[in-house]
């Protein structure tokens, strides 16, 4: 009986180990609209299983080269929107933080076209990479 008690928490202790090891923040149902030929918005859901909170400081266009990304929020001022560069979101741990039309955004400024793939970038130095395909289904106005 001694020897399981002591095999038990240590069995425990491994897996949560694993988990905090291998568990990353990750991105869904990304897809993008262009609103002129070379400015366009990205969607997308960042979901964080982390015990921890997954901030997000930078984003990266891979593919194809010459597109540039910023991440963005929409801000209100009675009826008029206007859009402003941010330095960081962060995503509560244990939950997810949908990027859309009238708040956090990913902008990309150059010739998109086609399957987008994309990087997150976080604050500890790691990257969710997603792809985001064209979409029709959203505007964006600025």
């Amino acid at each position: 009986m001694g020897v399981f008690k002591l095999i038990v928490p240590a069995v425990v202790a491994a897996l949560v180990g694993l988990y905090l090891l291998f568990t990353a923040p990750y991105v869904k149902d990304a897809s993008y609209f262009m609103t002129a030929p070379d400015v366009g918005m990205v969607v997308l859901t960042v979901v964080n299983p982390t015990p921890f909170p997954a901030c997000i400081t930078g984003v990266e266009v891979l593919k194809p080269g010459g597109v540039k990304a910023e991440l963005h929020e929409t801000i209100f001022n009675g009826s008029i929107a206007a859009m402003r560069p941010v330095s960081e979101v962060c995503v509560n741990p244990f939950s997810s933080l949908r990027f859309a039309h009238g708040g956090y955004h990913v902008m990309i400024m150059g010739n998109a076209t086609g399957t987008l793939e994309i990087a997150l970038i976080f604050k500890d130095g790691r990257r969710a990479v997603f792809t985001a395909t064209p979409s029709r289904a959203e505007f964006h106005i600025h």
